[in-house]
């Protein structure tokens, strides 16, 4: 009895047949890799391959889906694009492109889907999903981070106190501290200690940022079940201050006043 082939696998097999590759060799080389035959259909299928090329062409909805300007995306592509250039073999299939990479990335970070959601959009194993994301996000990190978020000196501070100043009308403000809790599965043998005052389970991202939204610090992995003081307590930008890690300024005057006053966050 012939098999019941899709309309896709049979657009896929004519495509394999019409490019002289013969169909037991593809076969057999996705027995041996173990890579699915519907993943061998990434480069026709593929999101990244069949929907983002169109998404260049109207810089709205690019926006829409990556939630950056294009200018912003090759940008950060330019940056992270040597690091993740991996050497390849002819035994693979079609290599996952640096581009793709970040489009991929970003689709996580922008919905906040599953990896095997994005492994069936994208044409992917689910293992291979996640090593790209993480591997991605730890390149952008490493390389993005001390150009866009360097730890702060005295004289950062004061520009962003001046800006504080200027645009808020609140002086002496080197930073606007708020945290975010982050849903999570209840990790093993854990008790209440991330159940939150919301009734779910989750970690905490406090962060600290400019007079523009700008972020100046980031501190994750707060426990869920901590207060607001706690979180911010047991974290490395408390710590920091306490140790006078990070340059403040020192207290002075406010402006048009005799008035001493300190330099401060405001939550």
């Amino acid at each position: 009895m012939t098999e019941p082939w899709s309309v896709e696998r049979l657009y896929l097999r004519q495509l394999l047949q019409n490019s002289e590759i013969p169909l037991p060799d593809i076969t057999r080389r996705i027995k041996r890799f173990q890579i699915h035959e519907i993943n061998c259909g990434r480069k026709y299928f593929g999101e990244y391959h069949h929907l983002f090329p169109i998404l260049k062409m109207y810089p709205d909805k690019f926006k829409e889906y990556t939630r950056m300007k294009p200018s912003t995306f090759e940008y950060l592509l330019l940056h992270i694009k040597p690091t993740l250039t991996k050497n390849w073999c002819n035994l693979h299939t079609q290599p996952i492109l640096e581009e793709e990479r970040l489009v991929l990335t970003l689709r996580f970070l922008a919905t906040g889907s599953s990896y095997t959601h994005l492994a069936f959009s994208f044409r992917m194993g689910v293992s291979t999903v996640c090593t790209v994301i993480e591997e991605t996000m730890t390149v952008i990190w490493n390389k993005l981070q001390p150009i866009h978020m360097p730890i702060p000196t005295a004289y950062d501070f004061g520009k962003i106190a001046d800006r504080f100043y200027n645009k808020w009308d609140f002086p002496h403000c080197v930073g606007a501290i708020d945290g975010r809790h982050i849903r999570i599965k209840k990790p093993a043998n854990s008790g209440s200690l991330y159940y939150n005052y919301k009734k779910f389970f989750s970690i905490v991202l406090q962060a600290a940022v400019d007079a523009d939204y700008r972020f100046i610090t980031i501190d994750v992995g707060g426990y869920g079940h901590q207060s607001e003081g706690g979180t911010f307590k047991e974290s490395k930008l408390y710590k920091a201050l306490a140790k006078k890690i990070l340059k403040i300024p020192e207290e002075d005057e406010l402006p048009n006043s005799n008035t001493i006053l300190p330099y401060c966050f405001v939550c």
